[in-house]
């Protein structure tokens, strides 16, 4: 779903999410909101292109305060969302694949949503 490298722009993009969301936590909790959403649209609309800069979650940064002013903080929302994504996804890909075969097309090649892995200064 998520298909891109960390380029000097997704580095910026990064930069501009912690500016906009102000901590790590944040940007993670963008890039799952935003992964679930894109497969939502994937699994509704049949949208099948992935995301290939992070620039794409920057405008989840606003939902993610939301959802985070709604939940007080909890971080069992997140977790919540984290491990629906994590079913969801898997859910999918196994139907795709199946539907794939049987139709004899290749499957596609997507990244997992946890792309962030360091801070970037």
């Amino acid at each position: 779903m998520v298909k891109c490298s960390l380029t000097e722009a997704n580095k910026g993009a990064i930069r501009e999410m912690l500016h906009l969301g102000g901590t790590v936590e944040f940007v993670k909790r963008a890039i799952l909101l935003g992964s679930l959403l894109k497969l939502a649209a994937r699994v509704n609309h049949g949208d099948e292109s992935p995301i290939r800069s992070l620039r794409y979650f920057i405008p989840v940064i606003d939902q993610v305060k939301r959802d985070d002013a709604k939940c007080a903080g909890d971080s069992g929302y997140w977790q919540h969302v984290e491990q629906r994504l994590i079913r969801e996804e898997r859910k999918w890909s196994q139907q795709t694949s199946l539907d794939r075969r049987e139709h004899g097309a290749r499957s596609l090649v997507s990244a997992p949503a946890g792309l962030l892995a360091e801070r970037v200064a």
